[in-house]
């Protein structure tokens, strides 16, 4: 199993910081997504997307950022249609 770390609003304290989340994964692509979908539709918005996706890349081993990078993308693709 991968270990993967992302950002959660289910993990906000009172003063409305939000914490990394760690958890194993066998499908990285699939929990990487809703964790994504997750903070873009709770209360992140677009101008707070780059800084998502910094975070995501920060918290995360090198070897998982074309990973992200991909499912960054798809994720902006089908938020937000051109």
């Amino acid at each position: 199993d991968a270990v993967l770390r992302g950002c959660s609003s289910r993990r906000r304290t009172e003063a409305g910081v939000v914490y990394a989340v760690t958890k194993r994964s066998r499908d990285p692509r699939g929990d990487f997504r809703v964790s994504m979908v997750e903070m873009i539709s709770s209360e992140r918005g677009v101008l707070d997307l780059k800084e998502l996706l910094f975070c995501f890349l920060a918290l995360n081993h090198v070897s998982y950022h074309g990973i992200i990078y991909d499912v960054f993308i798809d994720v902006c693709s089908d938020l937000f249609p051109f």
